[in-house]
């Protein structure tokens, strides 16, 4: 069955309420464009479920904007592959809030790049465990001075 979501329009995209979108299938979710996933919400993208989240590729994941990256639950960050992950900006890392940060797993800490360390903020970074800033490794030089 093909999802309709491809053919809305971004201002149709924007308008959807986030009891529809809570009740989407993973389909109609795998169908989102990049560009319709670059104007959600970050209230829009709270709304997603896990298994939807988990159906995004890397660049649906990619163009979510830094300031609706935020919108994403503890659950919904739990459940993100390393794919996903990777696929992450720096800019994206650091909208993700406080309570995000800390929801990673160690693995997803230790998958983290360079470049997306940079991105952590020093409240962020004050969010990781102790298990997690040793899953950085090598790589906690990419934190910044002011983190």
């Amino acid at each position: 069955m093909t999802s309709v979501i491809s053919s809305l329009s971004l201002t149709q995209i924007k308008a959807l309420s986030t009891a529809t979108i809570s009740g989407l299938t993973t389909t109609d979710a795998a169908a989102f464009t990049t560009a319709q996933m670059a104007v959600l919400s970050s209230a829009q993208i709270g709304a997603f479920s896990t298994d939807d989240i988990h159906t995004f590729n890397s660049s649906q994941i990619s163009a979510i904007s830094s300031k609706s990256i935020g919108g994403l639950t503890a659950a919904q960050i739990a459940i993100i592959s390393s794919v996903q992950e990777a696929a992450l900006s720096s800019a994206q890392i650091s909208g993700l809030e406080t309570d995000d940060i800390a929801s990673l797993t160690t693995q997803q800490v230790a998958d983290l790049t360079t470049a997306q360390i940079a991105g952590l903020s020093s409240k962020q970074v004050s969010a990781l465990s102790t298990a997690d800033i040793a899953a950085l490794g090598s790589d906690i030089s990419g934190l910044s001075t002011a983190a």
